[in-house]
């Protein structure tokens, strides 16, 4: 699995466990919808700025997106 398909399934289920919509996790990490489906579906490089919004948003610390197993 590479980096960008692990990234997708941690966000992804971080998500889901947390009963957030795509908009909602877009809404919380500010950035666009677009942007959360690229991320969940492996399609972007994801820079380290968004790994951190992202990780505030779940309230956690950055590094747990990508030491977590998918």
């Amino acid at each position: 699995m590479d980096w960008k398909q692990r990234v997708a399934a941690i966000v992804q289920r971080r998500r889901i466990a947390r009963g957030w919509t795509q908009q909602t996790l877009a809404a919380e990490a500010d950035m666009s919808i677009r942007h959360v489906v690229a991320i969940e579906q492996g399609e972007v490089d994801v820079k380290l700025s968004t790994i951190v919004a992202l990780a505030q948003a779940f309230d956690v610390r950055p590094a747990a997106l990508l030491d977590e197993e998918p």
